[in-house]
Order: structure tokens, then C-alpha cells, then sequence
């Protein structure tokens, strides 16, 4: 047994390896996720506006064990990268596959330049991805020799799935799709299918009651983020980004793989996977959603491609190996695209080398770096802004003063790092920071991180800009931004807060 998974354990033990490496050197910073997250571990509810609350607990109970440092926050991303490259070979080998199958199984998902990226940093896509594979194992057990405990945990990894990212219930549409075109059908009359849906319902009921409770915010945020957030892409431009996602070499794994679902007889039990895979695509091709999101839909097609490669190849070794050796080789050109080996200035010249251009995902000006990069760069610097303007202030000023940012990034770097600055209290209008309220805030001394001045002006007695912060490797809206200190609201608190609420 040990034999057999040996070859996919050394790829995922890479995987992690590589990882853990390059948060020990920690070339770049903390990304505006993480920090948005580390934030929310100290709001912890049933709900935030962008998310359900799964990976918030997860980090808290990181946070505890393992504290804040750069490398401690990513331990769990490098970890679940492994495990998922090793649990898409357990996936070829309950599709059928041999250890071929789930060598090559393992080695598309750990090249997947889209894979790497999302494990670099901390956020709930690392879970979302974890979760899809444990679902899709579960399923082609269920498909191909169903016990009652398999159903009983495929609700459990359901539940905690939906707890973590709603994109689970796509991958549920898909499904049930899958079922209702294929023979698989009659699965919708077991009992214990039943039975797992109503463990999942109960165990993502309590999300559901404080989207009730709160007036369904989340969907005001995905209504937000898809007409004025995510940039329109034509059918066309979306699957071009999926083939850049996934890797130049990998199209030779997971194409096979899709026809094979489709359309192999003798794996037409798993037929339902390909059919899933379409309808997920669907979904998220007319809702503007941006290409990584199919992401975690493509160790199936990872794991029934290699099992293509297997079967189809069996004669040819030799193109086989030819194959592993170009898969190498191509992670090795995408590496520096997806995580941060290169310095910035390294990075462009070596995109520049290879004609590289990152594809824009979001509205506005299209940044130098790729936004996963840019991410990380100018938090600590805008907190130090803030308080050296927060130093000018006469000690009665300070114990008035609240600091504003008009985005969760800027809010959270500055609560993030003021806590050694002595900053006083954040306040944010721009999703969860907007429901945590405005607290103490008189009104009577705010410095403010960004916005416009003449902004400003109409709102305050009395306006003074302390400095300009150049970040030219930030995102450009976290460029140039100017530091205020704004004395005398004309308005109450109270009465400007819900005109301020930005979800998106």
C-alpha cells in the first residue's frame, strides 16, 4: 500500500516543501486577505459579508496555536496544498486508476501554476479546494461501492464545505444535474442521500439564519461585485484563462480526462463528474465570475486524466515520460508567476522575457504586478503614515481620534500593524468593517487613510494632509494615497454611517 502511493506523496511533499521555503524567506508581505481575516478571528460570528465563517474560525485557532508571523499564517496553506495534490491520486485511484494514473493525478494538480498561487497566501480558497476533492472522492465511492458512512460524511464535508464558501453548492447543482441526466439517478431516491443533504442543512443552517437575521447581506455583495467589481470576459477570453491557470502541459491531463467522463463507457458510472464540471463552468461563465473560481473543479479532471494517460498510452512509455519531463518543465517557466520566487523588479524583467501579460480580473487600471502579487506590498508603510499624522495630534486630539479607511486592505493593515504603532481604533465602511459599527467615533478628530480631499472638505470643519504614501508596487487605487487629519464632522456619526455602507 505504501508502495502504491509512494510516488504521490514525494510530488505533494515538494509541494509543501516549496512553500514552506519561500514563507521562510518571506520576500513579500502580508496579503490584504490575510489581513482582512486576521481582523475578522477578533469579530467572530455566524457570518460575514463577504464569506461564511469556516476559515475565520480555522485561523483563529492557527492564530492561537502558531500566532501572526508571515510563516505561521501559511503553514495551513502549504500543508493543504500537499494534501491535495496527494488526495487527487486517491481520486484516479477510486476512478480506477493505477499508480501511473495517480502519478500523473498528482503531478498536474501540483503544477497547476493557479494552484500554487492560491496556496500562497492564507484565504478561504485554500479550504474551498480541500473540500471540493473530499466531496468528489466521497462521490465516485458512493458511485462505484456506497456505504452508508460514505453519505454520512459526504454531509459532513457539505455542511463544512457551504460553512466555508458557497461555491460548494455549485458544485452541488452539478451534481444533482450530473445525476438527472445519467442512469446514477436513482441514487436521488436513497434515503441516505436524504440523509446527507439534511446533515449539511444542519450544519450550514446557522449561517442561513444570520443572512436572515441580517438582511440577506451577502447577496447585495455578489449582486455588487459581479456588475460593478469583476470585469465582464467573453466565453472565449475565459477559457483562454483557464488553460493559463492550469499550466501550458496540464491541457494534455485534464482534456483527456474531461472526454474520458464523458464519454468513456467504461467509466460511464462517473459521467455525472463531466456533466458536473459543464454546468459549474456555466455558472460561473454568466455570472462574471472570475476563471479561479472553476479551480476546484479540476482535480476530477486531473484525476480521470491521468487514468486517459494510462489507458491510452499504454504502449508508449516512453511519450509517457516524455509527458512527466514537459509538465516539470513547464511548472519551472510558470513558478515565477505564481509564487514569489523572483524579486519585483526580477519579475518584470522576466515577464518581459517571455511576453507575459497577467489577464486583468477587475475593473480599473491594470496594476504592474499581478494583483496576488501587488497584494502584498505597502501595508506596514500605510500604518506608519498613519502614525506619524496620529504623533501630530495634542494628547486631548488623541484620545478623540478614530482612524477611517474606505476599504477592508487599508483598515485592516493599519489595525493590523497599529497595534505596535499605538493606534487608536479602525474604522471601515467596506463590507464585515461596516457591520462592526463606527464605535466610540465622535466625529471631532479622524484621520483618514485615502479618499478625496474635496471629499473631505464638504465634511469637516477643517482639513490638513499630512503626507503622500508612493507605493508604485501596490494595486494603483492603493497608490499615492494622501493621509488626513479631519477635525469636526458637520454631521453626527450616526447619521453619516449608513450612507457610508459600501458591499462589494
Amino acid at each position: 500500500m505504501i508502495r502504491d502511493v509512494r510516488t504521490p506523496l514525494i510530488i505533494a511533499s515538494v509541494v509543501t516543501v516549496l512553500h514552506l521555503v519561500l514563507n521562510a524567506l518571506g520576500q513579500y508581505g502580508y496579503f490584504r486577505d490575510e489581513l482582512y481575516y486576521i481582523v475578522s478571528t477578533e469579530h467572530l460570528d455566524w457570518g460575514f459579508i463577504d464569506h461564511p465563517p469556516l476559515s475565520i474560525l480555522l485561523l483563529l485557532v492557527n492564530r492561537t496555536l502558531f500566532g501572526d508571523s508571515l510563516f505561521a499564517l501559511r503553514l495551513i496553506p502549504a500543508l493543504l496544498n500537499g494534501v491535495v495534490v496527494f488526495l487527487t491520486a486517491v481520486l484516479a485511484r477510486d476512478l480506477g486508476g493505477d499508480r501511473t494514473a495517480q502519478t500523473f493525478a498528482a503531478l498536474a494538480a501540483a503544477t497547476a501554476p493557479v494552484m500554487l498561487a492560491l496556496n500562497g497566501f492564507y484565504s478561504m480558497n485554500v479550504w474551498d479546494v480541500f473540500f471540493w476533492v473530499v466531496i468528489l472522492i466521497l462521490l465516485a465511492r458512493i458511485l462505484s461501492h456506497e456505504q452508508k458512512w460514505h453519505w454520512i460524511a459526504l454531509g459532513i464535508a457539505i455542511g463544512l464545505g457551504l460553512q466555508n464558501k458557497y461555491s460548494v453548492g455549485f458544485l452541488c447543482v452539478g451534481v444533482f444535474v450530473g445525476l438527472l441526466l445519467t442512469p446514477q439517478r436513482r441514487l436521488l431516491l436513497r434515503p441516505s442521500l436524504w440523509l446527507a443533504a439534511g446533515i449539511a442543512a444542519i450544519l450550514f443552517a446557522p449561517h442561513i439564519t444570520w443572512q436572515i437575521a441580517h438582511g440577506f447581506p451577502s447577496l447585495e455583495f455578489m449582486h455588487n461585485a459581479r456588475f460593478h467589481k469583476n470585469l465582464p470576459v467573453p466565453p472565449t477570453e475565459f477559457l483562454a484563462g483557464l488553460l493559463l491557470d492550469q499550466g501550458p502541459a496540464n491541457p494534455l491531463i485534464w482534456v483527456p480526462g474531461f472526454l474520458l467522463l464523458l464519454f468513456s463507457r467504461e467509466h460511464s458510472r462517473y459521467r455525472v463528474f463531466g456533466i458536473m464540471v459543464l454546468v459549474v463552468l456555466a455558472i460561473f461563465m454568466s455570472q462574471n465570475g472570475k476563471t479561479y473560481y472553476v479551480n476546484p473543479a479540476f482535480p476530477v479532471l486531473f484525476a480521470a486524466g491521468g487514468i486517459a494517460i494510462e489507458r491510452w498510452m499504454s504502449r508508449w512509455r516512453w511519450v509517457r515520460s516524455g509527458l512527466a519531463v514537459l509538465m516539470c518543465v513547464s511548472v519551472l517557466i510558470a513558478l515565477p508567476l505564481s509564487l514569489p520566487v523572483l524579486s519585483p523588479d526580477s519579475f518584470l524583467a522576466y515577464t518581459r522575457a517571455i511576453g507575459f501579460n497577467a489577464p486583468q480580473m477587475e475593473r480599473g487600471q491594470e496594476p504592474p504586478l499581478p494583483q496576488h502579487f501587488a497584494d502584498q506590498f505597502g501595508w506596514k508603510e500605510k500604518a506608519e503614515a498613519v502614525a506619524r499624522a496620529y504623533r501630530q495630534l495634542t494628547p486631548e486630539e488623541q484620545r478623540e481620534c478614530v482612524i477611517y479607511a474606505d476599504n477592508y486592505g487599508r483598515a485592516a493593515a493599519v489595525e493590523f500593524f497599529g497595534k505596535e504603532l499605538g493606534l487608536p481604533p479602525v474604522v471601515c465602511s467596506h463590507n464585515s468593517y461596516w457591520m462592526w459599527g463606527f464605535g466610540q467615533a465622535s466625529g471631532k478628530v479622524i484621520i483618514i487613510l485615502g479618499g478625496n480631499q474635496a471629499d473631505h472638505e464638504r465634511g469637516f470643519e477643517d482639513v490638513q494632509v499630512t503626507e503622500e504614501i508612493i507605493c508604485d508596487r501596490c494595486m494603483p487605487y492603493e497608490n499615492h494615497l494622501k493621509v488626513y487629519i479631519c477635525r469636526g464632522l458637520k454631521t453626527s456619526m450616526h447619521d453619516l454611517w449608513p450612507r457610508l455602507k459600501v458591499f462589494i
